[in-house]
């Protein structure tokens, strides 16, 4: 299948204005550095979620499966449009971190655990073919950057969204902590 094709699949696959209202009410929330990656954790759940067939399957290198095909997906605000969801014009991305090495990643290649690329933004989504993937070294990881026209765009945010749903993730995260912990009162 080529990035066009399943870009359009993808595009009728998944509740993408769903997802988008998701993405705004999270907003900044779990920014920090030691929350990233439930942030990651979250968008990439969502996905599949709110999808027919795509699968979650959160392996090293691959976050989604949909039949035969893998799909490794990255999530950064304003990699595709700018903040006020325009294309950019540079009409290219900025970087976009592959992977973490967790040392030098001098002499490395991106392995090959996917067979294409959703960079998502929270204005919209884009699809690329591991072939179309040039990586660079970026000390402890794997960069690239990309030309619109080596991505196939998927979905776009409306720009009326739903009414937001005010949630608090930290809050929900911490109620969940503390009922977990309560389990233990008793403990002698």
């Amino acid at each position: 299948m080529d990035t066009k094709e399943l870009a359009q699949e993808l595009k009728n696959e998944v509740n993408w204005q769903g997802f988008f209202n998701l993405v705004s009410d999270l907003g900044s929330q779990l920014n920090d550095r030691q929350l990233r990656f439930l942030k990651a954790r979250l968008i990439e759940m969502a996905i599949a979620k709110l999808s027919n067939n795509i699968k979650w399957v959160d392996k090293i290198g691959q976050d989604h499966q949909l039949r035969d095909i893998r799909i490794e997906t990255k999530f950064s605000t304003n990699c595709l449009t700018t903040g006020s969801g325009a294309f950019k014009k540079s009409r290219q991305t900025g970087d976009i971190k592959l992977t973490n090495t967790l040392g030098s990643s001098d002499g490395r290649s991106l392995e090959r655990t996917f067979d294409f690329l959703l960079l998502v933004d929270t204005d919209c989504v884009g699809l690329v073919a591991f072939e179309d993937i040039n990586a660079m070294s970026n000390g402890d990881g794997l960069k690239s950057r990309f030309n619109y026209d080596v991505i196939e765009f998927v979905a776009f945010k409306e720009k009326k969204l739903i009414e937001s749903k005010q949630i608090s993730i930290l809050d929900r995260l911490d109620n969940m902590l503390y009922k977990i912990i309560s389990n233990y009162d008793n403990d002698a």
